[in-house]
């Protein structure tokens, strides 16, 4: 008797399903494509990667928009850009227009300390990310120590 408990179970035990935390909501949708359950509040989750990608699952995500360039017109057909955006070992500032040359840039990390600074001389120049850590960071572009415009820097 004790044997044939043991393999009912052993059986039975493949087809249950289970949660491991108590969820404030929770529902099994089927569909014709198939059936999946969900549910809202989750505390934990699995990671999963491999060559072609990654997966997590069970956690809620938040989406962030982050604007990553743009060309602004500063006022009187001056515009500036910075690319490529993300970056990975330098980035390049773009003036065109109608402007003063020299200007400035300063390169910040997102607590405001200033990593890197120099003169804009021509309509075109390399900064190096070279030494800096994976993080966003923000460009700004200054005339007479006056910010023109601000970017936004993701360094993978």
């Amino acid at each position: 008797m004790r044997l044939l408990l043991i393999v009912l179970l052993i059986i039975h035990s493949g087809s249950a399903l289970a949660q491991r935390a108590t969820l404030p909501a929770g529902h099994d949708a089927t569909g014709a494509g198939g059936t999946i359950s969900y549910s809202m509040g989750q505390v934990d989750y699995r990671f999963t990667s491999n060559g072609n990608g990654s997966v997590v699952q069970g956690v809620q995500q938040p989406y962030e928009w982050l604007v990553l360039a743009v060309n602004e017109p500063l006022g009187g057909g001056f515009t500036a850009a910075l690319q490529p955006n993300p970056a990975n070992d330098q980035v390049t500032i773009a003036i065109a227009g109608t402007t003063t040359l020299p200007l400035s840039y300063e390169l910040r990390d997102a607590q405001g300390r200033l990593l890197r600074e120099g003169p804009i001389t021509s309509t075109s120049i390399s900064v190096s990310l070279n030494g800096l850590p994976s993080a966003i960071y923000l460009v700004h572009v200054l005339e007479d120590a006056r910010p023109l415009t601000t970017f936004q820097l993701i360094k993978h």
